[in-house]
């Protein structure tokens, strides 16, 4: 049993030297990625540089003369850093074109791939000349249509790819079948060229929806998944790892149909591993050897890889120092403030969000289609002091503040729902009084609240009211139970994250979004574009009341407005 723990790594040496040779033709070695969110550069794990696209070229290159070798990618290339976001995908572009150009390599589609938008997509895929893409369940009228195919041909392996998406709210890029179906069909072409001996199939599906898909893969061998991340690892030794403990063998078996044995096999995520794996075939996989591979500070970085980044470094730091606005007032989002309080930058954030949808045109007939956004403090890293001068916001402020990449939705809630989120903003882990800080404490535009933190858990509202988004002008109405609200949030908090399970990717409104995703950072910068200069401030849109600390004051609603008489205590 592996102790529930975090591994530090330490690189094995037996781990990074390459097995010896295997060149007979029924001897394939194949390194894969997924999930690389554009980490090009190492990232600092306990005080070591671990990972990144530079360390996996030299990695492979350094190997790639001695036998024949494939790379493979599950998705998820794009996004994630810097890099991508403001150069628009072009450098995840030259990076798989460039900086992998004499590495033979194939791989299928992330959600990331599809839901920045045409221009993020192009920009990947017209750069290359040297990959393929493979996808068994994509259809697409468009001109992505001729960017991928249902399989490939290579050596005596068959490989295809198969993507899984809950609801096609990713643009009308590609358009998702059933993936089992179209699985099926493809291998059975491919099974019906006698020289194809293995079935390699490329997943974006995740590792637990991979298990369960794998018992209905009628003919294939091999899996190599990815989007969900996880790190498998066989016979661990006594120091492994950054931050994940294995989730599962590597790989994992699932007995299939026709008691065919498939082999699972993923790399974890942000190019922390290399997954690498060498087996020998005649109809069917025999022997197998292999583990993912830690890309540790003793393997040097690939000249290729930096030369693009030293390309770019110049257009990302020219972005970064953009002047996005003007702020007399210092943002607060500093020693985690908005975790535990109302807090002037989730102000400026959450109306910016609002404003986004009230400012698209194709809502006309309503000030705004959602009158309410909520983002929770966790996604605020840090608070923003402009220049001492000039009074000045940079765009590189911003990222520094919101680090995550969020995009931003709307989602479509009851007010049942709603409440339940509210009070789970202070649930039983937020301490009444304590400067604890809790990530899923929500800063709130279009809605006033009034909690008071001594009744119990799921009890503590004492008054709320939103603003109505379907009315000409702006009021503040009583949640009801039974009405829905179109609820501005992000990416994060729309797939459930901080314990929202209240919260449904499948209830997106999705049809508005017609050229990408968008993005929270770019909203908060064209909201303080259009404003010039802003001095947000707390406005009691969230009042947190600890009525024993009163010492005996009178607690009086004049109004279901919240005007307040009482003696309290904001946190």
């Amino acid at each position: 049993m592996i102790p529930s723990m975090i591994y530090l790594i330490v690189l094995i040496t037996s781990s990074v030297t390459a097995e010896t040779p295997d060149t007979s033709s029924n001897s394939v070695k194949i390194f894969h990625t997924n999930n690389m969110n554009s980490q090009f550069e190492p990232t600092m794990y306990e005080n070591r540089s671990i990972g990144g696209l530079g360390r996996i070229a030299r990695y492979i290159r350094t190997r790639k003369d001695k036998e024949w070798i494939l790379l493979i990618d599950s998705g998820d290339f794009f996004g994630g850093s810097d890099w991508f976001k403001l150069t628009k995908g072009k450098i995840s572009g030259e990076m798989w074109n460039d900086g992998l150009d004499d590495i033979l390599r194939i791989k299928t589609f992330g959600e990331k791939e599809l839901e920045y938008g045409m221009e993020y997509f192009l920009n990947y895929f017209r750069s290359e000349y040297y990959a393929w893409t493979v996808c068994a369940n994509c259809k697409s009228e468009g001109i992505a249509k001729d960017f991928f195919s249902p399989f490939k041909y290579l050596r005596e392996l068959g490989i295809t790819g198969i993507v899984c998406q809950r609801k096609d709210f990713i643009q009308n890029i590609l358009n998702f079948t059933n993936p089992i179906p179209a699985l099926l069909a493809v291998v059975d072409e491919m099974r019906k060229t006698n020289k194809i001996r293995i079935v390699i199939v490329i997943s974006h599906c995740g590792y637990e929806m991979d298990k369960k898909l794998a018992t209905d893969m009628r003919g294939v061998d091999i899996v190599v998944g990815g989007h969900s991340g996880e790190f498998l690892y066989t016979n661990p030794p006594s120091e492994v790892i950054v931050d994940q403990q294995p989730a599962g063998p590597y790989p994992t078996e699932i007995m299939g149909p026709n008691k065919r044995l498939i082999r699972i096999v993923t790399a974890s995520n942000n190019a922390k591993y290399l997954g690498s794996f060498l087996f020998t075939h005649t109809s069917i996989v025999e022997k197998w050897n292999g583990n993912p591979i830690l890309m540790s500070d003793e393997i040097e970085e690939d000249r290729k890889v930096k030369a693009i980044l030293d390309k770019y470094e110049p257009v990302v730091e020219g972005i970064k120092q953009s002047i996005v606005g003007i702020s007399y007032v210092i943002l607060q989002g500093y020693d985690d403030n908005c975790k535990i309080r109302e807090c002037n930058l989730g102000n400026l954030i959450t109306d910016a969000i609002t404003f986004k949808f009230a400012n698209m045109t194709s809502f006309k007939g309503r000030w705004s289609l959602s009158g309410i956004s909520i983002i929770n403090g966790g996604a605020i890293a840090t608070g923003i002091t402009p220049s001492s001068r000039a009074r000045t916001v940079r765009y590189g402020d911003l990222l520094k503040a919101l680090p995550f990449y969020n995009s931003i939705y709307i989602v479509r809630v009851s007010g049942k729902e709603l409440r339940e989120a509210l009070e789970h903003s202070v649930s039983d882990e937020f301490i009444p009084g304590s400067s604890v800080a809790r990530s899923q404490f929500l800063q709130v535009s279009g809605i006033r609240v009034i909690y008071n933190l001594d009744e119990p858990q799921g009890m503590r509202i004492v008054a709320v009211k939103v603003r109505c988004g379907e009315c000409m002008k702006i009021i503040y109405k009583d949640i009801n139970p039974k009405e829905f609200y179109n609820i501005g949030m992000t990416d994060y908090l729309m797939k459930g994250g901080d314990g929202y399970k209240m919260f449904r990717a499948d209830n997106v409104l999705g049809d508005w979004i017609k050229n990408g995703k968008l993005d929270l950072v770019d909203t908060v910068k064209e909201f303080m574009q259009r404003q010039k200069l802003v001095e947000p401030v707390t406005q009691e849109r969230i009042v947190l009341l600890t009525p024993r600390r009163c010492s005996g004051e009178l607690l009086k609603f004049k109004s279901v407005l919240y005007s307040l008489v009482v003696c309290i205590i904001v946190l």
